[in-house]
């Protein structure tokens, strides 16, 4: 591959990144509302501090069935930029039931890349950009799992 064409394909991987949200029709991405405010321990400091949770009201009904919480949850991190202290969202699922002896095991779920725009977080997705038979699997087989945005 010539240099010029290198370089075309290299802007057409950050114009699809840029101009999208992982190919998702988005026309079925709601306009973000808050959900019902979920109590949480909120009272630590630092990176990984729980800053918010509410609940997700506009999922799969196959979803919302197969699990006993469905929150999007903000909390405290660290720029990878600069190391300054930043907010971030994301998602989180428990299975149905009683947790078992020693609590649940958890699945740390990454997404493929959804864009960069705000509104392309999976959280603002009824269909978590296509994630949802992923985080139902894993659900149905005992995990709680957790998504960023």
């Amino acid at each position: 591959m010539t240099r010029v064409g290198a370089y075309a394909a290299a802007l057409a991987c950050v114009v699809a990144l840029v101009s999208g949200c992982g190919g998702e029709d988005r026309s079925a991405v709601r306009p973000r509302s808050p959900g019902q405010p979920l109590p949480g321990a909120f009272s630590g400091s630092g990176p990984g501090t729980l800053l918010a949770a509410e609940a997700l009201y506009y999922l799969p009904p196959e979803l919302r069935a197969g699990t006993s919480l469905a929150a999007r949850i903000t909390y405290a991190s660290t720029s990878g930029v600069n190391d300054s202290h930043t907010s971030v969202t994301g998602t989180v699922f428990v299975p149905l039931g009683a947790p078992p002896r020693g609590g649940w095991r958890i699945v740390a779920l990454g997404h493929p890349v959804t864009g960069i725009d705000p509104g392309c977080a999976p959280s603002d997705s009824p269909t978590l950009l296509g994630a949802v038979p992923d985080v139902l699997a894993l659900v149905a087989a005992g995990y709680m799992v957790v998504m960023t945005d």
